[in-house]
């Protein structure tokens, strides 16, 4: 649709009417700075004007009416919230794009790519992996009226989302059709939220009221290094493109920092996890558990149990370095940083 606001879209059916007839449910809402709270400069007030005019065609010089895409004008009352009318049609079995396209987002969320990939890139020159799941789940999306945790619920109890990410010969080398789980690094926001949960030592992110967590962040203006180091989005285009997956040097190297860094930082603070944990007084085997469920969630295995107490045992005099070490490595781990 981006392509359509300058010119027909080359290789789509999208037309410079399709864009600004989209536009056009839009028109009456404008924002402005929300003064009420002046400790938060981001924040903002949503105006709607009944009376605003329609987008102006940038060819013709003239308004615009709205029209759905693929679709037909509606007939909508003067002064009436014209997003009223979009919204029902974009729920309704007469819009083909909505339960498809929030089928293949939600999917990609729990894989490593969409059935449609890229998850934004939904047209028809660029068909599904498997077109028969994504047929399937669109009908039982739309079945259940559009609920999203019913789709959630049918994707992880499926035997695809509960394949090990241990390769075979067969799959080894497969990246496309879901025969394996492909390991990935878990989002920024996830990444920071986990960390602070997983220490005990909050963030403070700048231009928002204290306690929020990054997954709450109103907009993209909030600039914070980790989040950006790590890849969330700036939010200057509705595409997850924005969003960049990868892993690089410098966000191993920020890990391993042993100090400024936001692990490092973080399990020495003096009101951290582990300064907390030392003083339960907590025997070798009980302190280990409570590590490993506060890093990773999850018990440790008898081996890997038997490492942190050997190492527990190792440093009597300095039991409270000992478990920062340990909570240091363990959010170091892959059982941290990764979907696996």
């Amino acid at each position: 649709m981006l392509c359509a606001r300058c010119h027909t879209h080359p290789l789509e059916n999208w037309t410079q009417a399709d864009y600004y007839g989209l536009a056009s449910f839009f028109t009456q809402v404008t924002t402005r700075p929300d003064t009420r709270y002046p400790q938060a400069p981001n924040a903002k007030i949503v105006q709607v004007n009944p009376t605003a005019g329609f987008a102006i065609h940038p060819r013709t010089g003239q308004p615009q009416p709205p029209h759905f895409l693929g679709g037909n004008e509606p007939t909508i009352p003067a002064g009436a919230d014209r997003r009223e009318a979009y919204a029902n049609w974009l729920t309704s079995l007469d819009n083909p794009f909505f339960a498809r396209g929030m089928v293949n987002r939600i999917w990609s969320y729990f894989f490593h790519r969409g059935i449609i990939e890229p998850v934004d890139d939904v047209r028809s020159t660029n068909p599904p992996i498997n077109p028969a799941l994504l047929d399937a789940l669109t009908r039982d999306f739309i079945d259940h009226q559009f609920d999203i945790r019913h789709l959630m619920r049918m994707i992880v109890l499926s035997d695809t989302y509960q394949r090990t990410s241990v390769a075979t010969e067969s799959n080894r080398r497969d990246q496309q059709n879901f025969s394996r789980a492909i390991p990935r690094r878990v989002p920024a926001e996830a990444l920071l939220d986990s960390l602070i949960q997983a220490t005990g030592v909050n963030e403070n992110f700048g231009g928002v009221p204290g306690g929020f967590r990054a997954a709450q962040l109103p907009d993209g203006t909030v600039d914070n290094q980790f989040l950006n180091l790590f890849g969330k989005p700036q939010r200057m285009d509705a595409c997850e493109c924005e969003r960049d997956r990868n892993s690089n040097m410098l966000q191993a190297l920020h890990f391993l920092g042993t100090s400024g860094s936001s692990i490092g930082s973080r399990v020495t603070n003096p009101n951290a996890r582990p300064t907390l944990l030392v003083n339960q007084k907590l025997n070798d085997e009980q302190l280990a558990t409570e590590l490993y469920l506060w890093s990773i969630a999850r018990h440790p295995n008898p081996d890997e149990a038997a490492v942190v107490i050997e190492y527990l045992k190792a440093n009597p005099d300095k039991r409270l370095e000992a478990t920062q070490d340990i909570m240091w490595s363990l959010l170091n781990s892959r059982g941290f940083l990764l979907v696996d």
